[in-house]
């Protein structure tokens, strides 16, 4: 994957997770394809790792468990 696209795919899940997170809370570090996110909701730490794959998109892994990024936004852990 380009080097670019790598970085927007950060920036989107910056954006995507301050959405739900407290103002300021949110830092997302690449390593490659990896993603490791740490951020705050209602000052209560989380922490996921999303990997990205040109065939499978972003998987994201949160509390030992693997989906789809789509369906780990739309769950009930982000959820309030």
């Amino acid at each position: 994957m380009p080097d670019e696209y790598l970085e927007f795919l950060k920036g989107r899940i910056e954006s995507d997770l301050a959405s739900f997170a407290d103002p300021g809370g949110v830092n997302v570090e690449r390593n490659g394809r990896r993603f490791d996110a740490i951020w705050e909701v209602r000052g209560e730490l989380r922490e996921a790792m999303f990997r990205a794959s040109q065939d499978r998109g972003i998987t994201v892994t949160a509390n030992g468990q693997a989906e789809p990024y789509r369906t780990f936004l739309a769950g009930t852990r982000m959820a309030d």
